[in-house]
């Protein structure tokens, strides 16, 4: 079997997206379909590692991974338990691996961890807002052709199968309310960044709403926070 690459995702993509087990008799690799209709089986996460566990025998050990979307655990068996070794709680870590599904659990059967730089998780999360900017646009060409072609023209014009083309078919995609909320912090920032309270005054959108998009432009690294009460666009 060829070795799937491994893909650059968030991990609320891995967590959210739907498991599919794959078949050793057919070669076939087990996969997720993510809600926007992406087809992963091995990826390639960025971030910090908020739990770290060691069993006394030293057979099973596992890393849990947490990008600012969503956490993961990255789990390593007998032999390969050395993987982990110099990697602490608080480490900023490259982790690279195959996605697997255990009683409900979606996790990373770890293949490669590494400590990075935290300017290298920054650039991950600008790589990947723009990774989803380019795939929102791909499965609006999609559903674009859903209305004028067959199901099975578009599944050969894009090389989809029938699991990618009912999630892009099926996904809802959400209103640019990011680039909303970043206009208008760049209309109201005289230069020392924006009071978030005065976000919650001018955007008439439901206040859990607003704090949702603005962790995810934080997480993302479109925004940071030069106090504790305000928001600058980067």
């Amino acid at each position: 079997m060829l070795r799937q690459p491994a893909r650059k995702v968030r991990i609320s993509d891995v967590v959210d997206g739907k498991f599919f087990y794959g078949n050793r008799d057919g070669m076939k690799p087990s996969y997720i379909i993510t809600s926007l209709g992406m087809k992963v089986s091995r990826v390639n996460l960025v971030g910090v590692v908020i739990d770290r566990f060691v069993s006394e025998d030293g057979n099973y050990a596992f890393l849990t991974i947490e990008d600012g979307t969503e956490s993961v655990r990255a789990k390593v068996f007998k032999e390969k338990v050395v993987l982990i070794d110099g990697i602490e709680k608080g480490d900023t870590v490259l982790v690279i691996g195959k996605v697997k599904e255990y009683n409900g659990e979606k996790y990373i059967n770890l293949e490669l961890v590494r400590k990075v730089d935290v300017n290298y998780e920054i650039l991950r999360k600008l790589e990947l807002a723009k990774e989803l900017e380019n795939w929102r646009d791909f499965t609006e060409r999609v559903r674009k052709d859903l209305k004028e072609m067959s199901e099975e023209e578009v599944k050969r014009k894009y090389e989809l199968d029938d699991d990618m083309l009912q999630a892009i078919h099926g996904s809802k995609l959400e209103p640019d309310y990011k680039q909303k909320l970043l206009d208008i912090i760049s209309k109201l920032d005289e230069g020392d960044g924006v009071e978030i309270s005065k976000l919650f005054e001018v955007v008439s959108l439901p206040e859990s709403t607003v704090e949702k998009i603005l962790d995810e432009l934080i997480s993302e690294g479109s925004l940071y926070q030069p106090t504790p009460s305000k928001l600058k666009k980067i």
